[in-house]
């Protein structure tokens, strides 16, 4: 006769596959991150709780959740599945969170001016949208830098100059804003001396007007204009009066850009 003996057969548990799809996976601090379990699944069962750690020592219950970062640099995102009877699953995703570039504020005054006026560029309303320190570099757009946030310059010539600020973050990230100038050329001064300021006819006068100056530039040239009708085109000249009268003798100098600049004065010419 055959006998049969029932023996135990001890079935193991297995455990519950993780699935994890995080959406993006690259951003900054103002993204929002979505984890996803979808997928996720216990062969021999059911899963009994989700748990999504984002790699900045915080976490979320699943099976979904978001997320945005308060600094920058890769994390591991990570997935854990606890079936119904304790085993676990996980699964990983790394996603990383760049730096954001600062923006750039730049306020000029005035716009418009002549050489020798001081400008004044204004950076302090700039930046940085992940809160780090800034550096600051204005070039005034005639070889002249100033590494601070607000700076004033003085021009030697007239044009038209573009303003640039750059600031750079702790993580040389930079941002940068333009502002152009016109810079107006300022005219030449005039100095006219006449001697002597009385005399008698054909008497010779003399007329100087060497000590004429440009601020931003050199006199191109100069006219002496002697009341009678008479010129000369020297900046130093004499000149004798025919007849008697009060004459303005005047001086009309011309800068290199053709500014011009005058000055007077009255001679007392006596009949001999």
């Amino acid at each position: 006769a055959m006998g049969f003996m029932e023996l135990p057969v001890l079935v193991g548990n297995r455990a519950p596959i993780a699935v994890l799809t995080v959406d993006p996976l690259v951003g900054d601090m103002s993204t929002l991150f979505s984890a996803s379990s979808a997928g996720s699944y216990d062969p021999d069962g059911t899963i009994s709780s989700y748990l999504i750690a984002w790699g900045d020592l915080t976490s979320s219950p699943g099976p979904s959740a978001t997320h945005t970062y308060s600094t920058i640099g890769p994390f591991t995102v990570t997935l854990t599945v606890t079936d119904d009877n304790g085993a676990i699953g996980t699964a990983f995703v790394t996603i990383e969170v760049r730096n954001r570039a600062p923006v750039a504020s730049l306020l000029v005054t005035p716009t418009m001016a002549y050489t020798g006026d001081a400008i004044s560029a204004d950076g302090s309303g700039s930046s940085d949208p992940d809160g780090q320190l800034l550096t600051y570099r204005i070039e005034w757009g005639d070889g002249g830098v100033d590494l601070t946030a607000l700076a004033s310059h003085v021009y030697a010539k007239s044009g038209l100059y573009p303003i640039t600020l750059t600031v750079t973050d702790t993580m040389l990230a930079s941002g940068s804003a333009m502002v152009t100038v016109t810079i107006l050329n300022r005219a030449p001064t005039a100095v006219l001396v006449v001697s002597p300021l009385e005399a008698l006819t054909l008497v010779a006068i003399t007329a100087d007007g060497t000590g004429s100056t440009d601020a931003d530039g050199s006199i191109a040239s100069y006219l002496i204009a002697w009341g009678d009708g008479a010129t000369s085109a020297l900046a130093m000249d004499t000149h004798a009066y025919l007849k008697a009268g009060l004459y303005t003798i005047t001086l009309t100098v011309r800068d290199d850009e053709g500014a011009i600049g005058t000055d007077a004065k009255s001679v007392n010419i006596l009949n001999r």
